[in-house]
């Protein structure tokens, strides 16, 4: 008889890398195009007569090719996100909002990073009033020297919860970034 505490399982679930949603796409269309050649399947070709040649007879390494589908198949199955029940995605919910509360404070502010000004060009032989990045301004405020020790400092917590989001909600891609909490 096989016995399995759910908490275990749950709680293990959780602390699994969940891959980021473009990744796994990415992953499933190498891995799966590589298993449509070594089955011996037609593919359309790409000439104006519609014609169709197996991939299979131009490979020359077929071994190799099997196992790289082998090595993209156990990557995609890994990070696939896992099933929780509704009571631990409660949990992961209070603690991504925590975790957002914590590394969100000392923020660099996007006006800070990224400042511009209007300044005059030379285009074309005259003088123009262009928008153009400020990096005295960035300089004076020391913008990049403060974001560095941020990322430094909130790290792991930002890895966390990029992590919990993609378990929580794996098809949403823009829900990990961070960088819609990056204050005006």
């Amino acid at each position: 008889m096989l016995i399995i505490n759910k908490k275990t399982a749950n709680s293990s679930s959780i602390n699994k890398d969940v891959h980021h949603y473009t990744a796994r796409k990415e992953l499933e269309k190498q891995y799966k195009s590589r298993e449509f050649a070594l089955q011996g399947n037609r593919a359309a070709s790409l000439s104006v007569d519609n014609s169709s040649f197996r991939p299979l007879d131009s490979i020359q390494d077929v071994p190799m090719l099997r196992k790289e589908m082998k090595s993209y198949k156990q990557n995609f199955e890994r990070g696939l996100p896992s099933d929780i029940s509704p009571e631990m995605k409660d949990k992961l919910w209070i603690k991504a909002k925590q975790l957002k509360d914590k590394f969100s404070v000392g923020m660099v502010k996007k006006s800070e990073l990224h400042p511009v000004s209007q300044r005059l060009i030379n285009k074309g032989g005259s003088a123009v009033t262009a928008v153009v990045a400020d990096y005295d301004k960035i300089k004076s405020t020391k913008a990049m020297e403060r974001e560095r020790a941020w990322h430094k400092k909130n790290d792991d917590d930002i890895r966390e919860f990029k992590n919990i989001m993609r378990t929580l909600e794996p098809d949403n891609p823009d829900l990990p970034n961070v960088e819609r909490f990056r204050p005006q």
